[in-house]
């Protein structure tokens, strides 16, 4: 199955984008936690994740959260991850 893959032009993801992909799904679980008006329960969630990021984990989270359409973002600032939402679309506005 792998070569069929390979020969069709896709590739296999890496250990650390399979795990990447895993924090990101449950980013989105956290999000919809949050707009259910679950927010106690979001927060922790995603700080759970990010008590399990590792370095160069960011930008491979923050592409999986764009190509699955969310409106979150991660940040890193001194040393601290930050989440934050994006406009996806004209109607949206930026928010934090």
């Amino acid at each position: 199955m792998k070569r069929l893959l390979q020969d069709s032009g896709l590739q296999p993801l890496s250990k650390q984008e399979i795990r990447c992909k895993e924090l990101t799904e449950y980013l989105r679980d956290a999000e919809r936690f949050a707009d259910e008006r679950q927010g106690k329960v979001a927060f922790m969630m995603v700080d759970t994740v990010y008590d399990q990021l590792e370095p160069g984990d960011l930008p491979l989270i923050n592409r999986f959260l764009h190509e699955l359409g969310s409106t979150q973002q991660l940040s890193e600032l001194d040393g601290e991850y930050h989440h934050y939402r994006v406009a996806r679309g004209p109607e949206e506005k930026l928010s934090r």
